[in-house]
């Protein structure tokens, strides 16, 4: 049997070359894992895994994103498209932005403080959209807030009543879309609980042109009086008779 070396010889190195250049090429990214919608506000990763590319985005007035990181945010409400680039090629991810509710204010009716054992105060929001679902939560130290039970309302384009709130400690309003499935909060509303004041000790009755001084055992107070034409009184709790 005749062997043609040569050709045997040939046809090794033409499968030495084509397997070494199957080895080498680089193969492109793979597709980008990521949601195709955002939030307006709300932060989120992308990634892919083909290793060392660079994030971009179309349009950075509505979605800017971290070249290294992935991390995007939809800035404002629209469309973009996010690149991922690497040395054997492009991927790309057309994104939209959702817009978040609008916020409103959260206040209390009164000054935000009442007394221990006070029948509390009304919490308000001070205007709602239709479409819109609203909650009230709450936080004894302003982080960590957990939804306050029986607080769910929908907005009617008016102002929205939470209801007589008396625990201390700090509220907010979350106002979520149920379509986009998008949310955000309000600016806190703080109430503060203070205790009930001692007694007063002192006597009930003073001379006109005569002064008396009032005290109590709980310190920290404001003295005031009912009628300061009749009887006034100081900071420091002396009462002066002006007239009967």
């Amino acid at each position: 049997k005749i062997v043609n070396c040569n050709l045997m010889k040939h046809i090794h190195l033409t499968l030495f070359a084509l397997l070494f250049s199957i080895a080498c090429f680089a193969l492109p990214p793979g597709p980008i894992s990521g949601p195709s919608t955002l939030c307006q506000g709300t932060p989120m990763t992308y990634s892919n895994s083909t290793s060392g590319g660079t994030w971009s985005s179309s349009n950075t007035a509505i979605i800017t994103i971290g070249s290294t990181s992935g991390i995007a945010t939809g800035i404002t409400a629209g469309s973009a498209t996010i690149t991922y680039a690497h040395s054997s090629g492009s991927v790309t991810l057309p994104v939209t932005v959702n817009a978040s509710p609008t916020v409103y204010t959260l206040f209390f009716a009164g000054s935000g403080s009442i007394c221990s054992g006070s029948s509390g105060l009304t919490l308000y929001l001070s205007y709602s959209n239709t479409g819109i679902n609203y909650g009230l939560q709450y936080s004894i130290s302003g982080s960590g807030f957990i939804d306050v039970p029986g607080s769910s309302r929908t907005g009617t384009n008016a102002i929205i009543n939470f209801g007589t709130q008396t625990m201390a400690g700090f509220y907010q309003a979350k106002a979520y879309d149920p379509i986009t499935g998008c949310q955000s909060h309000t600016a806190l509303a703080t109430l503060t609980v203070s205790p009930t004041p001692a007694s007063i000790a002192g006597p009930s009755s003073v001379c006109v042109g005569s002064t008396v001084t009032l005290t109590s055992t709980t310190a920290g107070g404001t003295w005031s009086s009912s009628n300061p034409s009749i009887a006034s009184i100081g900071s420091a709790g002396v009462l002066s008779g002006l007239s009967v």
